[in-house]
């Protein structure tokens, strides 16, 4: 009976075979006392019967019209084959899509449309899969029958007769190739932002919203002075001077409450020798497409070099100003715009006897025209 099978049936009574396998198998369970984990492979009885037989027949009349209009109306390639995977049985979709003849794919032509540098692999995968009587699964490119190849997702599986024994395979390629473009433009995508944060010329980290830091580039290592596995998973406060932790919070604050998009501060870290490094921070929140907070994003450069040169330049300033504020002598400084900066004390009493409030404010011409020099 097993040879009046229709293969194109195969995909409808695969449900049909299941639902009977299980009752069988709780049967001979219960006679035999016998108790398994391993999953059974579905099996379907042939009743020997003439009434079973057409009632057997009815059903795959039926199962083969609805498999029929299976084909018509998906977009996915439909495939039986015998028990050992040599001759194909169903080649309706199969030749639509690649254009091959029926003769065409009979033995090992059957893989001239699938692209040359995957064909090894998937011969491999699919001998596999026959010896040990399971699930064939893979991926590969298939040449469309205008010679354009496109990625398709394979999925296979054996029908098991009752003995055991494998009766056919029936299963399905389904079309990826957009998937497939996607997930190569997010790679791209991820490379490129991974370029560019590693070789980035400024400290880049993101940190979870409870401040522990989640990733970092080298700059960032290096302004900060910690070893990378040492930043990742440590709170920000660990690094950061007491005295700017109270700013640096709010600003978190506000971000997380959308009252600013980015906040830019000056800030210092303590690096692991124990010194002071001062930054440039911009600090900004990630949020996923539904407006909810997700991470926090720090950008920083070292400032420490303009710092020192702040620094020094004051006490320049302070040291030149304690010089001529000693001086007997009458020293006046003015800016470009003729504007007086510094009167020492003598210019103060020879020229200016009377300082006005907006004495340092008063182009030079106006404190001239006072005095006949």
């Amino acid at each position: 009976m097993s040879s009046t099978l229709d293969q194109k049936a195969a995909l409808d009574i695969l449900a049909l075979e299941e639902s009977m396998s299980v009752k069988r198998d709780r049967q001979s369970e219960m006679m035999h006392g016998e108790q398994t984990s391993q999953r059974r492979v579905p099996t379907v009885p042939l009743d020997s019967t003439g009434g079973g037989e057409r009632e057997i027949e009815r059903k795959l009349w039926e199962s083969e019209e609805r498999y029929r209009s299976l084909v018509l109306a998906t977009a996915q390639i439909v495939w039986t084959t015998d028990a050992d995977g040599s001759t194909i049985g169903d080649t309706s979709s199969w030749c639509a899509y690649t254009g091959q003849r029926e003769e065409e794919i009979r033995g090992m032509q059957l893989l001239d449309p699938i692209h040359p540098d995957d064909r090894q692999r998937v011969l491999r995968t699919w001998l596999q899969a026959v010896a040990n009587k399971s699930l064939y699964e893979t991926e590969y490119r298939l040449r469309r029958h205008d010679g354009v190849y496109r990625f398709f997702a394979v999925r296979g599986v054996p029908v098991i007769n009752a003995d055991g024994t494998v009766r056919e395979w029936v299963g399905t390629c389904h079309d990826i190739t957009e998937r497939k473009q996607l997930e190569a433009d997010l790679q791209e995508s991820e490379r490129r932002f991974r370029l560019m944060f590693e070789q980035a010329s400024v400290g880049i980290a993101f940190a979870s919203l409870n401040g522990q830091l989640l990733q970092c580039n080298q700059r960032y290592s290096e302004i900060v002075g910690h070893p990378y596995e040492e930043l990742i998973g440590r709170s920000f406060a660990d690094i950061t001077h007491p005295d700017d932790l109270p700013l640096n919070r709010e600003y978190l604050r506000r971000l997380l409450k959308g009252e600013r998009h980015t906040t830019p501060m000056e800030k210092r870290y303590i690096r692991k020798d124990g010194s002071i490094v001062w930054t440039s921070l911009t600090l900004s929140l990630m949020r996923d497409s539904a407006g909810n907070a997700l991470e926090y994003m720090a950008v920083i450069t070292d400032i420490g070099e303009r710092k020192r040169a702040e620094a020094e330049a004051a006490a320049h300033a302070s040291q030149l100003e304690a010089t001529l504020t000693a001086m007997t002598d009458a020293v006046t400084v003015y800016d470009c715009d003729g504007h007086i900066m510094f009167a020492s004390p003598t210019a103060q009493e020879v020229f200016l006897p009377t300082i006005q409030p907006n004495y340092y404010s008063r182009p030079l011409d106006e404190h001239l025209d006072r005095y006949e020099l």
